[in-house]
């Protein structure tokens, strides 16, 4: 009896032993097994918070961000879509390995907003959206930046030689003037003309601008009048200052002065660098060649020519761009007109009958300035082109050259318009080619922050979103849950508790 009764207390002992190893290790499974689930839970109900995103801003650009309210108050749904997904859970079949655990408490943090790592995480949705076959054709529009280097040169040394013709000029004006007496040595220098005689188109021409871009080549078309105040938007910008036209012909000083104003190779090749952001306003953004609005009601109209310019109302910002693209094309056709020898032979006879006529020893200084007008005038003539829906080359030829000499002078008495005189050119770049040419050399900020004014005013055209505003938007956040459960087999002492994190993102 002794033996056996040994034996029963062994076996209980090991009974006891053997049972409590399979207890914890069915504890420790489902243990493992709900901190798997709880996660899984966390991540659900951070994807239900951001299923909440703005809807016009994603049919509309494609875009995703959570309008989170003031405070990000929406954030604290959080806990709530994870209760709910445990009582899903808890619902399932009872017994000892029942899921369920309790929240303790929750919390959010690290918010990702739209500026946050310059931009990043806005432009890598960006990048999402333009495909790689779309970028190497956007690529192909935007390079030209050789052919504006090539003229930005020639405006160099054209501006070195318009101030030795300018110094000449001065010096010729006074040797005249000391010698006015000397009948022998005025009939001398006096040039004589082979072609027909010239009026001075460069008074007309500088009077023609001076009525603006915007009231010359739109010829009668109407002009948008909306208007927006940037100050209600989150990512205000100021606007740009104005480019200059030169509109006297007369004065080189003045000439040479606005001339050394305009710049584009360094701002179009640096725009190279930020193709997939150009691509993307390219695709998303009206113009004012665009002819139709589109579903989605706009602010401004010229949505391309704000983010270009920044002014408060399309006119303006029109003008702005018709400044711009006339700045660009004038440059351009000064050198080629520069680079002509038709043109040059062309202009060196009518600056000899100019000067004979209003100052007398001053023929190259006419020549040059001559030049100067006649590729401003060409340069109105392709803003008429253009927004007409035509195409312009970056670098011209005879053939897709537009004014003659002798259409200028009939341009500058006002007998003809300037859109009588645009030619289409199969190749070359049309309006929206140049203002995707323009808008490459922005800076990214300015031009992100203008784009989200855009899109924080239309979408606020729609109906319930009339108070939306990038200020309470997120594009990502981490959330923190902990939780505690009870074991399944005994019930002293504080539980088990454990800490989650759940980062989400679009």
């Amino acid at each position: 009896m002794m033996r056996r009764g040994v034996i029963s207390v062994y076996l209980s002992i090991a009974a006891v032993l053997l049972f409590s190893v399979i207890l914890v290790s069915l504890e420790s499974v489902r243990t493992a097994i709900i901190r798997t689930s709880s996660q899984r839970w966390s991540d659900m109900a951070a994807e239900m918070v951001f299923s909440g995103y703005v809807q016009p801003l994603a049919d509309q650009y494609g875009l995703f961000v959570l309008d989170a309210g003031e405070g990000f108050g929406r954030l604290d749904n959080f806990r709530q879509f994870a209760g709910a997904n445990m009582k899903s859970a808890a619902a399932a079949p009872a017994g000892p390995f029942q899921i369920r655990a309790e929240i303790s408490d929750s919390s959010a943090s690290s918010f990702t907003r739209l500026e946050d790592q310059d931009w990043k995480f806005l432009l890598e949705q960006i990048a999402k959206r333009e495909k790689l076959e779309l970028a190497e054709k956007g690529l192909k529009k935007i390079t030209s930046p050789a052919d504006v280097s090539s003229a930005e040169s020639v405006k160099k040394r054209f501006a070195g030689e318009l101030d030795q013709a300018e110094q000449q000029a001065r010096q010729e004006a006074a040797a005249q003037e000391d010698d006015r007496t000397s009948p022998e040595k005025d009939s001398a220098q006096t040039v004589e003309s082979t072609g027909p005689r010239i009026e001075d188109p460069r008074p007309g021409i500088g009077q023609l601008l001076r009525r603006g871009l915007v009231s010359l080549v739109m010829n009668g078309r109407s002009v948008s009048d909306r208007s927006i105040r940037p100050d209600s938007c989150t990512y205000s910008t100021g606007a740009e200052k104005q480019t200059d036209l030169i509109t006297n012909f007369g004065n080189a000083l003045s000439v040479r002065k606005k001339l050394s104003s305009f710049h584009f190779s360094s701002a179009v090749s640096a725009g190279l660098n930020m193709a997939m952001l150009n691509l993307y306003i390219s695709d998303f953004f009206t113009d004012a060649a665009d002819r139709e609005e589109g579903d989605m009601a706009h602010a401004l109209l010229y949505e391309k020519e704000y983010i270009l310019c920044g002014h408060a109302d399309d006119q303006r910002n029109l003008e702005g761009t018709l400044r711009r693209i006339f700045a660009l094309r004038s440059m351009l056709n000064l050198a080629w007109l520069y680079s002509s020898p038709d043109a040059a032979a062309r202009l060196t006879d009518a600056a000899a009958q100019i000067a004979v006529s209003a100052l007398p020893g001053a023929g190259q200084l006419v020549r040059l300035l001559l030049m100067v007008c006649w590729a401003g005038a060409e340069a109105a003539v392709d803003c008429a082109g253009l927004i007409d829906g035509k195409k312009v080359p970056i670098w011209k030829n005879s053939s897709t050259w537009n004014l003659s000499l002798d259409q200028l002078v009939l341009l500058a008495k006002g007998q003809a318009g300037i859109s009588d005189f645009a030619k289409d050119s199969s190749s070359g770049l049309d309006y929206h080619g140049y203002l995707d040419l323009l808008l490459s050399g922005v800076g990214k900020d300015k031009k992100i922050r203008r784009m989200l004014s855009l899109m924080e005013l239309n979408v606020r055209m729609a109906e319930g979103y009339e108070n939306f505003s990038f200020a309470n938007s997120l594009q990502g956040a981490a959330f923190q849950l902990d939780l505690t459960m009870q074991p399944a087999f005994w019930k002293h002492g504080p539980g088990i508790s454990w800490h989650l994190n759940t980062v989400y993102g679009y």
